[in-house]
């Protein structure tokens, strides 16, 4: 083992069923595409994660997808979101899935919560995503015109 980030994952039901690690390597990302889907739900892990894939498979000719639920901003397929008004940045106050990260960092002062509304994207300038293998110093940074609009 180098230098190498690994993600180790546990099934389980009332008994853990496999434990397996692999090597964690965030894909490149340079754009998000809006998706809206007012029935999403991923409050918790899960192995089946057919929504998220079915959300992504939307995302057109970009790298990932920014998730619309009842016109407020969410997650991406994979990581909690922050927006930068250029004095704070704010996350989501309804995530898909409200990761430990993201409970880290509203504790810590970093980021607040708040309802992000479609027709607020022009207020901020910037976009963080992040996840418990992405933390903040390590999280992917993108400027808002890299975020393509509903289509």
């Amino acid at each position: 083992m180098g230098n190498e980030k690994y993600k180790c994952r546990v099934t389980y039901g009332l008994e853990i069923m496999t434990i397996s690690w692999e090597i964690y390597s965030p894909l490149p990302l340079s754009s998000l595409q809006l998706v809206e889907d007012d029935t999403v739900a991923y409050a918790h892990k899960y192995e089946n994660r057919n929504e998220l894939n079915r959300l992504y498979a939307r995302r057109g000719n970009c790298d990932d997808v920014l998730i619309v639920k009842k016109g407020l901003l969410t997650d991406t397929s994979y990581a909690n979101i922050a927006l930068y008004d250029g004095q704070t940045w704010h996350t989501p106050k309804v995530p898909l899935l409200p990761g430990t990260q993201r409970a880290f960092l509203l504790d810590s002062g970093k980021v607040v919560s708040a309802d992000i509304g479609i027709e607020d994207l022009g207020e901020y300038s910037s976009i963080r995503l992040f996840n418990a293998m992405l933390p903040w110093e390590e999280s992917i940074h993108l400027p808002m015109d890299y975020l393509v609009k509903l289509s």
